[in-house]
């Protein structure tokens, strides 16, 4: 089981995002004014990069502008080269670039009005090579800047991914023939105007940065499959453009995906000449889009003419630019890999953008395409998606915006009464805000009783298991089986739990998602398993999810570790969970756990401590011969005062770590002496068995402890004395000890615990005299006062004599497991594990807030539709989202 987590590589792809000092750039349309006599006129362009975003001798309201005529038609032609592989191919490019000499002479201080050369070049490359030819003319002539128009009935792009020689804007060929309109000059020049190119800014990416927040929330609201769900049941993450217009209302409209002529995905220039000049457009289905929101996807399917993102049309703002000009009211983008969820630029535009742009992750794009192909079956079914709102170019937050975690707490787990224990648990901001909880069990006649829920465990569907396609898993119910493998074809009512672990649904994407598909198939509650070693966190919720349901069943969450030690039970015995009471949505403090690692007492549940004499051993071991030591709230009701020898006892190694308390489970000796050999049965009768609480991590509450020591194949001494962790006497609670405790427990400090433990190991006998115990606690008042004399009880088991008032909790791995750092295999096996995992998205707190998934993902902001960013973000504070 642990190797599969290991293997899995699941496609979960939302990110948690980096808090920036810096203020995102506003989207700004770029557009220069050229008065006549009749009135100002606005004509777009898209500047290029340039490494200053103004420029004094660029930037100017009264800017005198040259046109410079090409004479160079004749020198477009057919050149026949060498390619890669060293084969010969004819190309077409221009073999010379020439501009007009007395335009050129004219241009000194001004800005250059030029367009590209009229030729049907064969490569990109050699298109963006005239670009860049006339530009340097341009500025060995003197131009301190060039308006460049293109000759093609293409979109704008840049030319090169490097700053250009100049400050140059480019104008489409179509807003070109209105300039020269406009302003009354033959192609045949020559000409002069003068422009406002003050608001001209030109391009930096240290500019274009995220929306802050960049993730918002849409959703699916209409069915789309005959008896279909009413919509999503929970709401979709989606990234904002920085190109957005800086407002837009919410928008709700039926999704249209966008169909593009098959030319459009040519890889060469001379290819995409075919998709520009198309009669029509480049967008067949251009009449479908008129009030829709149109849905454009990259195709990654191999030996597809369509792979990847049509190349003729490659930047964001190029689709919303086809989008709005077919009368569509907003656009998403579906990108084809699970491993790019991009930020659309650019932030400056050639014009106005006044429809909102937003990109799904992978899988949510799956989900739509899963879903038009299900309407297309249906009569008037549509799916319908509500876009949020802009202000300020950004809509409402996806992620939680709570800031603060609850309280960890823990679960209780058992099969029978040797076989039960604890988990540390993280809690969800969105659990109901009053539940009962499930019970403990109360072990009457050493058996578990009925309360607590059963535990089943909830996997995705078969659908599932292709996790490039994840439409029809999102769309599929949960397969149910217990923990052991064996199929559920019919869930209890009201008293089942879910254990989903977070790994085996690579398609989701919010703790919500979780919690509702779960409720859906009929649970009462949920436990998810974290990724982490040792995670528990804080869930939180989106509020646009929160806004489509509102959970009604107690979902916690616990560490791999604790996950992996159930999925071990596949013996085929049910196993029982408890869940705290929550009130006020939080879980009620102590109800499964007592403050510390689930085992200490505190308040008028403590205990007072009692004393212990030193018989036998060094004398300065306790001052006057006696040392305060603490009580346990289980073990004999009545027991006489014993005088014996203290032994020292250490727990296998398989006990001590978290990441083995599998193995220590499976154990039916797990302590040993001095001697490395393990006790045999009853080998420590008559004796006090000393062990130290920083070994006894699987075997958390320590009732557990005294099993081991108590049962048929332990050692069964007559008293174990636990040296604890910290400096202190404590009161270890009794969390419904599970069978009759004949043999008593204390603890003493760390300190003393060493000093007896190095005496008894010095080959020096160490004898104590331990006070009798009357009524579950030991006797005698005052230091040196507790009573040694005999007890005239019969040694009944507190346990059985307890009333209700005095239950505590079961079971038990240690609270405090999570929290140790197991810095070797611990370590890297969490790397490991992170990094074989696509990025998720949930949210929780690192106890902590995690808000939605797991890991990490790249944010850079992306002008091309193919462009992966390289850096990833850091943790959003402790916010974690899902």
């Amino acid at each position: 089981m642990a190797l599969g987590r290991l293997l899995a590589l699941p496609t979960l792809a939302l990110c948690l995002l980096a808090l920036t000092s810096y203020q995102p750039a506003v989207a700004s349309p770029i557009t220069f004014t050229v008065s006549s006599s009749s009135n100002d006129v606005h004509f777009a362009c898209l500047p290029q990069y340039y490494p200053t975003k103004t420029l004094d001798s660029w930037n100017k309201a009264g800017q005198a502008v040259v046109y410079v005529r090409n004479v160079d038609a004749d020198k477009c032609q057919d050149v026949t080269e060498l390619d890669r592989r060293g084969v010969e191919v004819v190309h077409r490019k221009m073999v010379e670039t020439k501009l007009n000499d007395d335009d050129l002479a004219a241009v000194a201080g001004k800005v250059a009005l030029v367009q590209g050369a009229a030729c049907d070049f064969s490569l990109w490359r050699d298109w963006s090579a005239d670009w860049r030819n006339r530009v340097l003319q341009l500025k060995d002539a003197g131009a301190v800047g060039v308006l460049f128009a293109e000759y093609h009935a293409k979109p704008l792009t840049f030319v090169v991914t490097e700053n250009q020689e100049l400050p140059t804007c480019a104008l489409s060929s179509a807003e070109f023939a209105r300039l020269m309109t406009h302003v009354g000059i033959d192609l045949a020049g020559p000409g002069q105007m003068e422009a406002d190119l003050s608001k001209v800014y030109l391009y930096r990416e240290e500019d274009d940065l995220p929306p802050d927040p960049d993730i918002t929330t849409l959703s699916v609201s209409e069915p789309w499959k005959a008896g279909g769900p009413d919509g999503l049941p929970f709401a979709l993450p989606a990234r904002a453009a920085t190109f957005n217009p800086e407002t837009s209302p919410e928008v709700e409209a039926e999704v249209v995906e966008v169909t593009m002529s098959e030319t459009c995905w040519a890889e060469e220039f001379k290819g995409c000449i075919e998709c520009w000049n198309r009669p029509g457009g480049p967008v067949i289905n251009s009449l479908s889009l008129t009030g829709k929101v149109a849905f454009f996807r990259s195709v990654l399917e191999t030996g597809s003419e369509r792979y990847g993102n049509p190349d003729c049309y490659s930047y964001y703002f190029h689709w919303s630019e086809l989008a709005e000009s077919r009368g569509a009211v907003g656009v998403l983008f579906g990108p084809g890999s699970p491993y790019n969820w991009p930020v659309p630029g650019l932030y400056l535009t050639p014009g106005s953008v006044t429809i909102p742009f937003f990109v799904l992750q992978h899988f949510h794009s799956d989900l739509i395409v899963h879903m038009l192909e299900e309407a297309a079956g249906e009569q008037s079914h549509t799916v319908q998606v509500d876009l949020p709102a802009l202000s300020g170019g950004v809509a409402p937050a996806y992620y939680s915006p709570s800031d603060e975690g609850l309280e960890p707490t823990a679960v209780g787990f058992w099969v029978n009464k040797t076989d039960h224990f604890l988990c540390d648990a993280g809690q969800a901001t969105f659990n109901p805000s009053t539940h009962p909880g499930f019970a403990p069990a109360s072990w009457a006649n050493g058996e578990a009783g009925s309360e607590g829920a059963d535990l089943l465990l909830a996997k995705p569907s078969e659908a599932c298991s292709d996790t490039s396609e994840c439409g029809p898993c999102l769309a599929s119910p949960l397969h149910i089986s217990t923990v052991g493998g064996a199929d559920v074809t019919s869930v209890p009512a009201n008293s089942a739990v879910f254990m989903m672990d977070v790994i085996d649904f690579p398609c989701y994407h919010s703790y919500v998602q979780f919690v509702t598909a779960a409720e859906a198939a009929g649970a009462a509650g949920v436990l998810l398993v974290n990724v982490g070693l040792y995670d528990s966190f804080t869930y939180a919720a989106s509020p646009g999810d929160l806004e489509k349901v509102a959970p009604t069943i107690p979902v916690f969450n616990i560490p791999f570790v604790c996950g992996v030690r159930l999925l071990r039970h596949d013996d085929g015995h049910p196993i029982h969970v408890a869940f705290p009471e929550l009130v006020n949505g939080a879980a009620v403090p102590g109800e499964l756990e007592m403050a510390h690692y689930g085992t200490r007492a505190e308040g008028d549940q403590a205990m007072e401590p009692t004393f212990l004499k030193v018989v036998e051993g060094p004398a300065d071991l306790c001052p006057e011969g006696s040392c305060m030591v603490g009580q346990s709230r289980f073990g004999p009701y009545e027991a006489p005062s014993i005088k014996a020898e203290v032994v020292v006892a250490w727990a296998v190694a398989v006990c001590r770590e978290v990441t083995t308390c599998v193995e220590c489970d499976q154990m039916s000796k797990v302590f040993y002496g001095e001697d490395g050999l393990l006790f045999k049965p009853g080998e420590l009768e008559g004796k006090i068995a000393l062990v130290d609480e920083r070994h006894l991590t699987c075997l958390e509450p320590l009732h557990n402890a005294l099993w081991a020591f108590q049962r048929p194949e332990g050692p069964n001494p007559a008293a174990v004395v636990v040296i604890t962790a910290h400096n202190e006497t404590v009161t270890f609670a009794e969390g419904s000890v599970p069978f009759e405790a004949t043999t008593r427990m204390y603890n003493v400090p760390f300190v003393l615990g060493n000093a007896m433990a190095g005496a008894a190991l010095d080959g020096n006998e160490l004898v104590l005299q331990l006070p009798r115990r009357d009524r579950g606690a030991a006797r005698g008042d005052g230091v040196g006062g507790a009573d040694y004399g005999s007890s005239s009880g019969s040694g009944e088991s507190y346990t059985a004599k307890r009333s209700k008032d005095d239950d505590f909790p079961v079971l038990g791995v240690s609270l405090g497991c999570v929290c140790i750092a197991l810095l070797g295999f611990g370590g890297g096996y969490w790397w490991v594990r992170h990094k074989q995992r696509r990025s998720h998205a949930f949210s929780q707190f690192d106890q902590g807030v995690q808000a939605d998934f797991v890991d990490l993902q790249d944010i850079a902001i992306q002008g091309m539709g193919d462009n992966v960013g390289a850096e990833a973000a850091p943790p959003r504070g402790h916010v974690r989202i899902l």
